[in-house]
């Protein structure tokens, strides 16, 4: 019998002792292992998992998984906010106490009545006027391309020269090269380049002192800039088209300065928190 441990007495009787009476003898100082003993006398010792099903903790917070030495390793989702970092510069990412993630969305409010304000994925916080912009928030004149390219509007233009180059002013890379701002008004066509014909307008007007215009300076770049991130030209184009076409109030003087109203830029690129 593999239970007993088999001895002669010094009677000559034999002894056949069970290898435990208690669980207590069948302790293997294994951690891993439940240690029983059988009515056989024999001692089991079972390891606590054989599966992941097994380590279980009904806990949506941990990943719990069977080990290969039969104990269960139960793992937090995070311990710190990094490990709950979801790539998403909308949301605050915190662990929990408990172990476990929340992601919550980011509250974008620039303090601006004429914007709208909205999260982007890849910027953060951003914001775009309101259209048509409630009363007081400016707009409400704006040259066409068409206008602007004419060779005896070039007096017209400020801060700018038909030559400079549309990449260096608005900071992004074109698939036109050595494209020029009296060239992007000028190419005809949808897409990319419709945005540049407006974007270069949307520019001269937000320059021109006597052109009331629904955006500043920086507005315009930054939008542009925000089109070509994100390759959806149409939605900024729709944009700066409106308000290109709003009627042309040029002074005739030249000048120079923002017009349009007092308020503050339409894109306002915030921190992630998490920075």
């Amino acid at each position: 019998d593999a239970c007993t441990t088999d001895t002669c007495g010094a009677d000559g009787c034999c002894v056949n002792t069970p290898l435990c009476t208690t669980a207590a003898d069948c302790n293997d100082d294994d951690a891993c292992t439940t240690d029983t003993c059988g009515a056989d006398g024999c001692c089991i010792n079972t390891p606590l998992c054989t599966t992941t099903e097994d380590c279980n903790d009904d806990d949506a917070c941990t990943t719990d998984t069977c080990g290969a030495d039969g104990c269960c390793v139960i793992t937090p989702e995070c311990v710190e906010n990094i490990d709950c970092d979801d790539t998403n510069v909308c949301t605050t990412d915190t662990c929990g106490g408990d172990g476990c993630c929340t992601n919550d969305p980011i509250r974008c409010d620039d303090g601006d009545e004429c914007t709208e304000d909205f999260c982007d994925p890849q910027l953060g916080c951003s914001s775009t006027p309101i259209d048509p912009p409630p009363a007081g928030c400016g707009g409400g004149a704006g040259c066409t391309p068409g206008f602007w390219k004419q060779p005896q509007h070039l007096e017209y233009w400020t801060n700018y020269v038909p030559n400079d180059l549309f990449d260096d002013v608005f900071g992004v890379t074109a698939s036109m090269p050595d494209l020029t701002l009296l060239k992007a008004l000028a190419d005809g066509g949808g897409d990319e380049t419709a945005l540049g014909r407006h974007a270069v307008a949307a520019l001269l007007n937000a320059t021109s002192k006597g052109v009331a215009f629904g955006f500043f300076e920086d507005d315009v770049i930054a939008l542009v800039q925000l089109a070509y991130l994100t390759g959806d030209f149409e939605p900024i184009k729709n944009q700066f088209e409106l308000q290109n076409e709003l009627g042309c109030t040029v002074d005739t003087s030249g000048g120079s300065g923002r017009s349009g109203g007092n308020r503050t830029p339409a894109i306002q690129i915030k921190r992630s928190l998490r920075d």
